[in-house]
């Protein structure tokens, strides 16, 4: 109870401090951002460690997410602000790229230190990760948001920027799209473990097996782009229907059609994940950290929905997961639709 607590309290404190550190961004420019929210993850994440009960964990631990958000909202926004047009999409590509290694890799550092230490050892670690992050920032991270293209209305101002964004239908539309994609990668992260280890009795080695070579499979998505941005994206929720169906016809058809179906599912987001980034952030290089926190607190809101629905009809059950992903599904249809269709209009 209390780890689901902590976890909990992590996506929430991702997800607000991606709304609150993103304008902010916009307004003092990237670099002092990054290095404030560094500095408190570290702060927190050793609170964390001498944590004397549940309480002060918690608390500390959303510290820690608040602090931890500032990169996440800050990477995107920095890439926007050094890149354009197809670059842009192939900037976001690496970004995702390096982010995906941490599912690959935090499972078996994390099982590594959990081995040798206790929970609190883990908080160390993070710490001294987080603290290295830190020197490199300050000595080889320049700032990308000169002064003069900084937000010049002030603090409070700045927050006026998600009310322009949620005027901007296209802005929306992509984001739409992008989180309904993303939903369907949460949903086989939430589900997988029962799936794969409780229903057909996967091993945790072998289950880590097959969450790598996912993966894998998400980082080599990344490098798949057709001609236009439209067609890429339409052919990532292609992807990820054939996943959905695929699932579905586990039941009949058991563990390879439910792996391969986790495989599509986990191509295709690596497919979409660039280029709806890119679509999205490409017409607001002047509020590109206020659009990056937008769509980064979007795709934590949609996680914190997908994880308990994936599970309602029983931990071992495909039927609450296809249903779940089949709607994001629909709902990446039909927000890929209007972005066609506002594509037509314009040309």
């Amino acid at each position: 109870m209390a780890t689901q607590g902590t976890l909990t309290t992590s996506v929430i404190g991702l997800g607000l401090g991606q709304l609150f550190v993103g304008p902010l961004s916009d307004r003092f420019g990237r670099r002092t951002p990054l290095i404030a929210g560094l500095v408190t993850f570290v702060v927190f994440s050793i609170g964390c460690a001498v944590a004397p009960n549940v309480g002060v964990l918690l608390a500390m631990r959303f510290g820690q997410a608040l602090g931890g958000a500032a990169g996440l909202v800050i990477a995107r926004a920095m890439v926007r602000d050094l890149a354009d047009g197809d670059r842009l999409i192939r900037a976001m590509a690496m970004l995702m790229l390096v982010s995906s290694l941490a599912p690959i890799l935090a499972p078996l550092l994390g099982g590594q230190l959990i081995s040798v230490t206790s929970w609190r050892g883990v908080f160390v670690a993070l710490a001294v990760i987080g603290a290295l992050l830190l020197a490199g920032t300050v000595a080889f991270t320049s700032e990308t948001l000169p002064p003069e293209r900084r937000s010049q209305s002030g603090v409070r101002r700045a927050f006026d920027s998600y009310a322009v964004l949620a005027r901007d239908r296209h802005f929306v539309t992509t984001v739409a799209t992008f989180v309904s994609t993303f939903g369907t990668l949460f949903a086989y992260i939430a589900a997988s473990p029962f799936l794969l280890q409780v229903k057909y009795g996967l091993s945790a080695q072998m289950f880590s097996v097959v969450f790598s070579v996912n993966a894998l499979l998400v980082m080599a998505g990344t490098r798949t782009r057709l001609r236009t941005p439209l067609g890429t994206m339409r052919l990532a929720i292609a992807l990820q229907t054939l996943g959905i169906i695929a699932v579905g016809a586990s039941v009949y058809a058991h563990l390879g059609a439910l792996l391969v179906g986790f495989a599509l599912i986990c191509f295709g987001w690596g497919v979409m994940g660039p280029t709806a980034a890119a679509l999205a952030l490409a017409d607001h290089r002047d509020r590109a950290g206020a659009a990056a926190a937008l769509q980064g607190a979007s795709q934590f809101a949609v996680a914190g929905l997908v994880g308990p629905l994936v599970g309602a009809t029983g931990p071992d059950s495909v039927t609450a997961f296809v249903v779940v992903v089949a709607v994001l599904t629909i709902g990446a249809w039909v927000s890929v639709s209007f972005l066609r269709r506002e594509k037509r209009r314009s040309t």
